[in-house]
């Protein structure tokens, strides 16, 4: 089994403890595709490891060449938030006591957010202007 087959089989089952179905679930992608690449037969879709970055924080290099570890750092190191923001760094320590039904909801949101990029971006459509009411004669 290749390398990278290997390790996308260890990050689903041994360090996620998800099933395939449960993945295909969070990733959108079918049971065979997910099984496909992690037997080797199939290199990784670009779809497929950017959804795992998304929803799991992945260090993708590390899916790709073993360098490194599993995940990426946490958000908080990477934004540089500086110690003024407690309450931001509440929230991201007590992100992992979340409820289970709550995190498969970030996660999907995630997926939908990464799917629907244009729906985030640019500037909000412009509020419109009360009509004003039509003059009595």
């Amino acid at each position: 089994m290749p390398e990278i087959a290997r390790r996308l089989k260890e990050l689903r089952k041994d360090i996620l403890k998800l099933s395939l179905e449960k993945m295909r679930e969070l990733t959108g992608l079918s049971i065979s595709g997910i099984a496909t690449m992690e037997s080797g037969s199939m290199k990784p879709s670009a779809t497929y490891l950017h959804g795992l970055a998304q929803a799991f924080n992945v260090n993708i290099n590390w899916v790709l060449t073993g360098k490194g570890a599993p995940f990426k750092p946490d958000i908080e190191m990477n934004l540089g938030y500086g110690r003024d923001d407690e309450m931001i760094k509440e929230f991201l320590e007590s992100f992992d006591k979340l409820p289970l039904v709550r995190f498969e909801f970030l996660t999907q949101f995630a997926l939908f957010k990464s799917k629907n990029k244009k729906l985030f971006t640019g500037n909000p459509p412009p509020a419109e202007k009360p009509q004003k009411p039509a003059k009595k004669s």
